[in-house]
């Protein structure tokens, strides 16, 4: 199972961020961007919670199918 993420803009990367990279407008100037290495996002914010969460929110997913279809077999 895989989760992806995609910006809103070619400026701005789930990758980036995940590897601890965060670009942001400078203030004031939306037109100059800069990116910022530290201590702004802490790298694997994003892959750590979601791999730790994984068998957990396996578990609720298979339960919901497992229950959809229980439904579609009694016609419920």
């Amino acid at each position: 199972m895989s989760v992806t993420g995609q910006a809103r803009s070619k400026a701005r990367k789930l990758r980036n961020l995940d590897e601890g990279r965060l670009t942001h407008p400078v203030f004031g100037n939306r037109e100059v961007w800069r990116t910022q290495e530290e201590p702004s996002v802490q790298p694997g914010w994003f892959t750590g919670p979601a791999e730790a969460a994984g068998p957990r929110v396996r578990a609720g997913i298979e339960r919901a199918l497992a229950d959809v279809a229980d439904k579609a077999v009694k016609g419920a």
